[in-house]
């Protein structure tokens, strides 16, 4: 007996995916399978929130697209 724990996805027709470890041999197997529906598992990592990070400098907020403002101010 082996126990993988692995993260599986769910499609809208409901076909489990699962990749199995290597040593696992192919073919059938039985398998019985548990849905921890309280457990969050991130989608993908993101990339962190520019606006988060100048917050966290006490930066001052831009009104807008700071270079296009930028460039407008030098055709004046």
């Amino acid at each position: 007996m082996l126990t993988i724990e692995a993260v599986a996805t769910i499609d809208a027709e409901g076909t489990l995916t699962l990749r199995a470890p290597r040593p696992v041999p192919a073919g059938r197997h039985r398998v019985v399978v548990i849905i921890d529906e309280a457990a969050e598992v991130p989608a993908t990592r993101r990339l962190p929130s520019l606006a988060d990070f100048r917050a966290n400098l006490s930066a001052t907020p831009s009104s807008g697209n700071a270079v296009l403002e930028a460039r407008e101010s030098e055709r004046l």
